[in-house]
């Protein structure tokens, strides 16, 4: 079982962050986000292809996502194919704080 274990501390001066990580097909990927509280985060894994992210983005695209209510949010999903995937982290409000972002990979 091998685990990688990345935590990104960030302050935010936009909306949107985006990471790349390549994955092997068959291979699983955790994504875990912890926001400051009170802030409304969103987790989003895209699969290989993406060129550009915003509302013109193909939703075929989009492996897992997960856009509830509140600062705490996490993705799971096993890469269907070998290539670069790309973890998306938002929020609502631009500058509301800092966040801590953790991958783990099985």
């Amino acid at each position: 079982d091998r685990r990688l274990q990345e935590q990104q501390q960030r302050q935010w001066d936009d909306r949107r962050d985006v990471y790349r990580i390549r994955l092997r097909r068959g291979e699983g990927l955790r994504a875990a986000i912890r926001g400051t509280a009170g802030t409304d985060m969103n987790l989003m894994l895209w699969r290989p292809g993406v060129r550009r992210l915003g509302p013109a983005t193909s939703p075929r695209l989009l492996a897992a996502r997960s856009t509830g209510p509140g600062a705490t949010e996490s993705v799971s999903s096993r890469a269907p194919a070998t290539g670069w995937y790309f973890v998306q982290v938002s929020m609502r409000e631009e500058g509301a704080g800092g966040y801590s972002l953790r991958l783990d990979r099985s």
